[in-house]
């Protein structure tokens, strides 16, 4: 079981990161929002991006991207470049 710090970002991030990997995107999405109000953060953003993607939202997992690559401190590089490179394909779909 997943304990929930009150206020701690990274809790909603887990704890989507757990309802995504049951396919569970909308309750994912909701958790990942209420991580970045708390704490804008770029692993927030790029699995919100995800979780859109897989929901067949284009439109909003090329924003969420975009958002993660204004600034994305700290990030693995493999991550930034996959990043990249998804925003550009979902760019093409967009067309």
């Amino acid at each position: 079981m997943l304990a929930l710090r009150p206020g701690a970002a990274s809790s909603y991030v887990n704890l989507a990161l757990a309802q995504a990997s049951q396919k569970n995107f909308d309750k994912a999405i909701e958790n990942l929002k209420q991580a970045t109000y708390i704490k804008p953060m770029p692993p927030a953003y790029y699995y919100l991006a995800l979780s859109y993607r897989e929901k067949g939202d284009v439109r909003e997992a090329a924003r969420y991207l975009e958002l993660y690559l204004e600034d994305p401190k700290d990030e693995p590089e493999t991550r930034i470049k996959n990043a990249e490179t998804g925003l550009k394909y979902l760019k093409t779909l967009l067309k």
